[in-house]
This record gives C-alpha cells, sequence and structure tokens, in this order.
C-alpha cells in the first residue's frame, strides 16, 4: 500500500479543512512547494494536491502551484479539485498533474468523463466517490445524493475506471481513525477496484488496518502536516 501525502490550497494558504466546512479552516505556516520539497526529501514519489478555491469555484484556480511542483520537484502530481470541463483537464494535465481526480463532474456529466476515460486514459482518471453514511456526497460535501456509493463507483468502474479515491466526510479531517467498514466493504463488493483511502488516519496502526483491508493506498494530510506520524516512520509504504 502507497500512502500520498496531502497538499491542501485555498486562498494562496497551505490548509486542512475540515469535513468539507470552509468556516473551519486551518492554516498551516508553510508554502506549497516548500511541503512538496519536504515530502520529496523523505523518499515519496506522488503528492495529492487539492484545489479548494477550484472546489468553491467549480473551476481550476491554483493551476501555477501545479507547475510549480511539477518544475521544481519529481513528484508525481495527483490533482483534485475544479476540474469540470474539457479545459481544465487540458489545463491541469499541461500544467504538470500526472493524474486527475474526477469527483462533481461524474455526478453532473458522467458522459462527459466517459469520454475522458477514452481520451486520457483510465490510468490518468481518478474516480473522487465521497460518502457520507453509505451515500454519494458532491461539491462542498454540502449535498448528498441517494445513491449508494457502491453502486456509483460500479458504474464507472465498468466504463474502464480502477482507480478510486473515496473519503468519508464524516472521518475527513478530525485524525479520529479511518472509515475502515466503509472501505472494507467497497474492496468486498467490487474486487477489481483500486480503492485510494481517505480521511480520518492519525497514526502508523491506522495505516497497517488499511492495508490489511486491502487498500491501494492511503492520503494523509492533517496528520502529515501535524507530525502526527513523522515522515521518517513512513518508509515501508513508499513506493520504489
Amino acid at each position: 500500500m502507497e500512502v500520498i501525502p496531502a497538499i491542501g490550497l485555498f486562498q494562496g494558504n497551505v490548509v486542512k479543512i475540515a469535513q468539507g466546512n470552509f468556516s473551519n479552516v486551518k492554516v498551516y505556516e508553510e508554502q506549497a512547494l516548500d511541503v512538496a520539497l519536504r515530502i520529496e526529501d523523505a523518499g515519496f514519489k506522488r503528492v495529492w494536491l487539492i484545489d479548494l478555491d477550484g472546489v468553491k469555484k467549480g473551476v481550476i484556480v491554483n493551476w501555477t502551484t501545479i507547475e510549480m511542483i511539477s518544475r521544481y520537484t519529481s513528484l508525481d502530481i495527483d490533482f483534485a479539485g475544479g476540474v469540470t470541463n474539457d479545459g481544465d483537464i487540458q489545463l491541469a494535465f499541461g500544467s504538470g498533474a500526472s493524474r486527475i481526480s474526477a469527483g462533481r463532474i461524474a455526478t453532473t456529466k458522467p458522459e462527459l468523463l466517459n469520454q475522458w476515460i477514452i481520451t486520457y486514459g483510465p490510468e490518468k482518471i481518478i474516480l473522487s466517490a465521497d460518502s457520507k453514511n453509505g451515500k454519494v456526497t458532491v461539491g462542498e460535501w454540502t449535498n448528498t445524493l441517494d445513491t449508494d456509493t457502491s453502486d456509483f463507483i460500479r458504474k464507472f468502474v465498468d466504463r474502464g475506471i480502477h482507480l478510486v479515491k473515496s473519503t468519508d466526510v464524516v472521518s475527513h479531517g478530525q485524525a479520529k481513525g479511518p472509515a475502515l467498514d466503509l472501505y472494507q466493504n467497497l474492496i468486498k463488493e467490487i474486487p477489481e477496484l483500486s480503492l485510494i483511502a481517505s480521511g480520518g488516519v492519525r497514526n502508523l496502526d491506522d495505516l497497517e488496518s488499511l492495508k490489511k483491508i486491502g487498500a491501494h493506498s492511503a492520503i494523509i494530510g492533517k496528520a502529515l502536516h501535524e507530525d502526527l506520524i513523522p515522515l521518517d516512520e513512513l518508509k515501508s509504504f513508499i513506493q520504489s
């Protein structure tokens, strides 16, 4: 299992937003490039970059940060936030993103997402299937659909997607432990799924638990920025 450190961007700052609540923003006193360099120095190969301004506005805002991290590090960049049309995905890849995360578009423009899978290849697209009480939640996690998360994922897996990031909204940003039951059920119901678990990781035991249930990757944010898990203790979760 691979650990992917996350960098959240909002209004020019590196931040953590708990449970998608933009009134609950914690600002960290580091610049995005400095965090990326620290991640690279620790041996990581990949970073999860979240454009939270893009999430709010529905278009990519922080594309220059993709460019900067791509230029000054060798990290592969998984980019999320505001990718809602052809121009956005071209801008993300043109700025240096290795993969993009598609969430809102999967619910509002599923046929466009299907076209992206064909055009760019399923290995370049990560489906974002965030969940609240077993149902898909979208946008700023304020809109929960009457759609089972597993049914939603299955629809796109059948069309070629295999990488799926799922955040349990209730545990996000809380560092109270990942949603193991949710992830275990998804992996059991969709065996071909490569699940990227997001939210709640607080220590090495949580990562070992995610590895045990068969998670493909785990994103860490708060645990990284607040040194709940020192980077040098994560070497066994770094892909060679």
